[in-house]
């Protein structure tokens, strides 16, 4: 599975911003300390997939990783994820909800 992380200038940007971090010019300090790390994990979490997810885990898919609910190779990758989160419900004891898919 894929490990979260910022992708693209604008999320380095808004995200660096919004922690007073220069992100844009040194983004390997999301990679070299850990509690920035969890800081930029749940700046995305809170900016980018928080409100999505009413609308079922299909839709923090698309949120995350939109390429992922767009057919091709990626389709696959989504499959899993969808298995991934049944198997942690399961685990957890909780029903895992509708709207799973993208």
């Amino acid at each position: 599975m894929d490990q979260p992380r910022l992708s693209w200038n604008y999320n380095y940007g808004t995200c660096g911003r919004d922690l007073n971090e220069n992100l844009l010019a040194s983004p390997e300090k999301v990679a070299q300390d850990q509690v920035l790390a969890f800081k930029t994990a749940f700046w995305f979490w809170t900016t980018n997939v928080r409100t999505s997810f009413k609308s079922g885990f299909g839709a923090t898919i698309r949120a995350v990783n939109s390429r992922e609910c767009s057919g091709g190779d990626s389709t696959a990758k989504a499959a899993n994820r969808i298995k991934y989160f049944q198997d942690y419900c399961g685990k957890l004891q909780v029903e895992p909800g509708e709207n799973l898919t993208c």
